[in-house]
């Protein structure tokens, strides 16, 4: 066994059943038995295939990235994780100084929220913004740069009790969103505000997350992707129709203009797409880019010598 510049030379002992599937798969291809480098080369073709199915179960991509090395050293520690022993000492949680800064500005909000609310500290101007609407506002967007771009990366590796927990928290969300409509529960802040109000609210977010984040996620769009859009549309135009043609007043649209809808839907696209990226690029001079490249580098580096130091080891 030796190593090249390109890649690493390996000899390994093929059992019965795998020389002889290798020789039926080699017949297929038409490779003559007197032609050792294509035998050579559908050894190593099948072993890419191999690999790429394996990476792809595993929600990583071909050819590696510095991502799918870090996520294999996730997948690991999972794996070792699960084949661990019942009477294991539990894994370390988040450090103590982690634990300590958490504690202190949840219990600086919780002042906060007393003196605002209920002492009317006037400076922190909570009182005049006393609804869940405003709080969603204030929210709603880091909260989804935060959380959205890790499930669409990794919801497959959550587990079906999280899942189900997240779907139920969702439905009663909007439970509660329909009772502040139906009931007059002012502090919600829901009753008076149209169904343009939630688009303005809730576009912006989700169009920032899904431009940014859907790319670099590895997903594939699906037929129930294009589904679930087609219906939205569905919904959209037929609101768009009541809401102009029919007098819904609840829809809020009567009144917008076409200059609206261009500054609802494209603008936080553009600002997203067009305008962010060559500021960051501007402000950083591509230092992210020269960050990330030398990063790959170094893993790539590391996890080389890591597999030749493998093949190399005495047997």
């Amino acid at each position: 066994m030796g190593g090249s510049t390109e890649g690493a030379i390996v000899t390994i002992e093929l059992g019965e059943e795998e020389l002889l599937g290798a020789h039926l798969v080699a017949k297929m291809e038409g490779i003559a038995h007197d032609d050792p480098g294509a035998f050579d080369g559908l050894l190593r073709a099948t072993l890419r295939h191999g690999l790429e199915a394996r990476m792809g179960a595993a929600g990583m991509r071909w050819p590696p990235t510095a991502d799918d090395l870090e996520l294999a050293d996730t997948v690991a520690r999972e794996m070792a994780t699960e084949r661990a022993p019942a009477d294991e000492p539990p894994t370390p949680g988040l450090p103590q100084w982690a634990l300590l800064t958490a504690g202190t500005l949840t219990a600086a909000l919780i002042v906060l929220l007393i003196g605002g609310y209920g002492l009317k500290w006037s400076w922190t101007g909570f009182a005049g913004n006393n609804q869940v609407w405003d709080w969603m506002q204030l929210l709603l967007l880091p909260i989804a740069l935060a959380t959205f771009p890790l499930w669409l990366r990794f919801s497959s590796y959550m587990s079906t009790a999280r899942r189900r927990s997240i779907g139920i928290a969702v439905a009663a969300f909007g439970v509660f969103v329909l009772v502040g409509y139906v009931n007059p529960l002012r502090w919600t802040g829901f009753r008076g505000h149209s169904l343009w109000d939630w688009m303005t609210l809730l576009i912006l977010p989700v169009s920032i997350v899904a431009v940014r984040a859907w790319p670099q996620s590895g997903r594939d769009v699906r037929r129930r992707h294009i589904v679930g859009a087609a219906l939205v549309g569905v919904a959209l135009i037929v609101t768009i129709i009541g809401g102009y043609g029919a007098g819904w007043s609840w829809t809020g649209f009567k009144g917008n203009t076409l200059w609206d809808w261009l500054t609802l839907a494209l603008g936080p696209v553009a600002v997203t797409t067009l305008l962010v990226p060559p500021l960051v690029r501007l402000m950083t001079g591509r230092v992210d880019e020269r960050a990330e490249h030398d990063r790959f580098r170094k893993a790539r580096e590391g996890a080389l010598h890591d597999a030749r130091a493998r093949i190399e080891s005495p047997r």
